[in-house]
């Protein structure tokens, strides 16, 4: 897991989906890539970002900076840098059009909300393509299984996140030391795998039947005031998903959250113990 990239440009090589028109209209799309961070993968959008992952002024870039409207974004970054208090900042100016950190993946990538609503059941995550950047305000696992994304969004992984998570405000921050790091997870055979991977399809794909954004197929359930249900296709898929990956870690199932809880917390304990023998 990594955090995704930060760009450090004061907003020059960001750009929302009205403004790339213009930029698509010089024929200048090839320089974009999407850009998708927590808010907007909570809400099925998403931005652009000039991409041009190059320390060096390499012919691809000399190329694009010819171009008055990508020179213009890149001046803005430029100007932030050179203005900036920090040190580090500064030295990024010798190559402003590159994003301060640029973790690239082949194939696709599990994008997590850094943050996300407690009145919800479970957190919305996804999978991007390699056409997408994840912006530094969500996390990354580039070239991940789709398995763990089952994994990750289960009943048994949202105990985890709520008992030993941060928050902000009444909200879960995700972390990836104190959450993904520790969360113990039992040996996984590969039909078990597989079956993960086939609910875990289905859940992307109800998502997509059903439209609307995560935050409206998600809702609000767990709301005090005026709670809004979740999707109940959805739910039932993740309700399916549960069902396997409880199984995974105890054959007969869990009776409440309490004995998820206990035992993830005893895993955690003998995982601990053997590292320190």
């Amino acid at each position: 897991m990594h955090f995704g990239n930060m760009p450090n440009d004061g907003g020059g090589l960001i750009v929302d989906r009205s403004d790339l028109k213009r930029f698509e209209e010089e024929g200048l799309k090839k320089y974009f890539k999407k850009y998708v961070g927590s808010q907007e993968l909570i809400n099925s959008t998403h931005r652009y970002c000039i991409w041009l992952p190059f320390k060096e002024k390499n012919e691809y870039v000399k190329e694009a900076l010819l171009h008055p409207l990508i020179r213009q974004r890149v001046e803005i970054s430029e100007e932030h840098r050179l203005n900036s208090k920090d040190k580090g900042a500064q030295k990024l100016a010798k190559f402003p059009w590159k994003f301060r950190d640029t973790n690239t993946f082949k194939k696709n990538a599990i994008i997590i909300p850094s943050v996300s609503s407690e009145k919800r059941m479970y957190v919305p995550m996804g999978i991007v393509d390699s056409d997408t950047i994840i912006s530094n305000l969500a996390m990354a696992i580039y070239d991940a299984p789709l398995w763990l994304l089952g994994l990750l969004e289960s009943r048994m992984h949202m105990i985890w996140l709520g008992a030993v998570g941060g928050r902000l405000g009444t909200g879960f921050r995700y972390s990836m030391g104190i959450v993904y790091n520790t969360f113990p997870v039992p040996e996984l055979s590969q039909r078990r795998k597989n079956e993960i991977e086939d609910l875990t399809l289905n859940i992307l794909d109800i998502r997509d039947e059903e439209g609307g954004t995560l935050a409206e197929l998600y809702g609000s359930p767990l709301a005090e005031k005026d709670p809004k249900p979740m999707n109940p296709r959805l739910l039932k898929a993740h309700q399916e998903l549960d069902a396997v990956i409880d199984r995974a870690y105890k054959a007969s199932g869990f009776k409440d959250d309490n004995e998820r809880l206990s035992l993830l917390l005893d895993m955690y304990s003998k995982k601990v113990n053997e590292l320190d023998e």
